[in-house]
C-alpha cells in the first residue's frame, strides 16, 4: 500500500482512502477528507519522471498536505529493502563464529 505515497501512482490508486486503512487509520481518514487535503492530493498527479524525488515532493507539499505530511514520514523512512541488515549479519558472522 506504500504507492499510495506516489503522486506518479495516484491515476491508478482508489478514489476512496477507506480502502488504505494500514495507512490511513479511521481517524486520519476523516480529517484528511474533512479538510480537503485527500482530494488536494489527488489533483496533485504528476507524470513519471526518472529524475523525480518522492521525498523532495512530500517536502514541498508538507504546508499543503499538513495532515498527511506526518504519516508519511514514518512510512517513508522504512527501508523497502534488506539488503543492509543482510550484509551486517554477513560481516557479523565474520567476526563472531557459532564456535565462540
Amino acid at each position: 500500500q506504500a504507492r499510495v505515497y506516489d503522486p506518479r501512482q495516484i491515476a491508478s490508486l482508489s478514489l476512496e482512502i477507506t480502502e488504505f486503512p494500514l495507512i490511513f487509520p479511521p481517524k486520519k481518514c476523516s480529517e484528511i477528507l474533512e479538510c480537503g487535503e485527500w482530494t488536494l492530493y489527488r489533483s496533485s498527479a504528476i507524470p513519471h519522471n526518472s529524475d523525480f524525488d518522492v521525498i523532495q515532493w512530500w517536502v514541498g507539499m508538507k504546508d499543503r498536505l499538513p495532515r498527511m505530511y506526518p504519516l508519511i514520514q514514518c512510512t517513508l523512512c522504512i527501508p523497502h529493502i534488506s539488503c543492509d541488515v543482510e550484509r551486517n549479519f554477513s560481516v557479523w558472522k565474520r567476526v563472531r563464529s557459532d564456535k565462540q
